[in-house]
């Protein structure tokens, strides 16, 4: 059961990574054409990840699991390297 657990939350945060490189792109995109760009875009950005966290916490039920349990840290790593390989590459 730990091996599907950790398949899933894998390909669930891979899906969410690219989704939130997505949102932080647009916003970059958006900010572009705005008076202020860098305080416009910096407070969407940080509400908009606010909001995503919230998601992240509502689809994975991590709070059952202790910090350093495999499904948890599997979690993190998918999440956090889709979205620092994305931005090295794209950015």
């Amino acid at each position: 059961m730990v091996m599907k657990d950790i398949f899933i939350s894998i390909l669930l945060n891979i899906i969410l990574g690219y989704i939130w490189i997505l949102f932080f792109f647009l916003v970059l995109g958006l900010s572009k054409f705005k008076d202020n760009p860098y305080i416009f875009g910096g407070i969407l950005i940080l509400f908009g990840t606010i909001l995503f966290s919230e998601v992240i916490r509502r689809i994975n039920p991590l709070t059952r699991y202790k910090f350093c349990h495999p499904v948890k840290v599997a979690v993190f790593l998918s999440f956090g390297l889709v979205v620092l390989v994305n931005l090295m590459l794209i950015g």
